[in-house]
């Protein structure tokens, strides 16, 4: 008998890693009882480009480490998530009108895809295109210096989101701290450049 429960959590469990979800998101995301952020597409004059990210979740004690996987062309964006082995956790396709969401059941419920994608554009899309997306809200930022950053704040200028670049090298090739104080969360990316 024990067995055969053994093998009925096998089963389960092989089952439910397979299994997908798929859904169509909501656009636009609320960063504070103020500030909203509505996705946005890269500008048309973008070449096609592709970049892998490590991400690392902290909040209070927890960690999460992930892979990223991001496509940009002028009609859609494509970022698929993998987990630290390699099992992919999700595929987010945005082409300026919709979401969509491909997920592992593993995510759950509760999983909000658009947070992710909001916190990449707001750490590398341009200046001007996050502005574009920002409701009650604008973006700043410091690019003259070696202490490279930016930070979306509220109506009322209240920092909400700050981004900051170890280096002044390019957005995509040098780490970015990502951190919203009100959530008491802060991601590292940290890209995987070809050697």
């Amino acid at each position: 008998m024990k067995k055969l429960t053994i093998y009925a959590f096998l089963l389960i469990a092989m089952c439910l890693s397979g299994c997908q979800i798929n859904q169509q998101r909501q656009q636009c995301v609320s960063f504070s009882e103020q500030l909203d952020y509505c996705l946005q597409l890269p500008t048309s004059d973008v070449v096609t480009q592709s970049h892998e990210l490590a991400v690392l979740f902290q909040r209070q004690q927890q960690r999460h480490e992930l892979l990223l996987h991001v496509e940009i062309d002028a009609q859609k964006l494509i970022v698929v998530g993998l987990g630290p082995i390699g099992q992919a956790l999700f595929t987010l396709t945005f082409d300026g009108q919709t979401l969509n969401s491909q997920h592992s059941a593993l995510m759950g419920n509760n999983f909000k895809p658009e947070y992710i994608l909001a916190l990449l554009q707001m750490a590398y899309w341009p200046q001007q295109s996050v502005d574009t997306g920002l409701i009650n809200g604008r973006i700043i930022s410091n690019s003259l210096t070696m202490q490279r950053w930016r930070k979306v704040i509220d109506d009322n200028k209240k920092e909400v989101v700050m981004v900051n670049y170890k280096n002044i090298a390019d957005r995509w090739e040098t780490p970015v701290t990502v951190s919203i104080p009100e959530a008491e969360l802060t991601l590292t990316m940290t890209p995987l450049l070809d050697q």
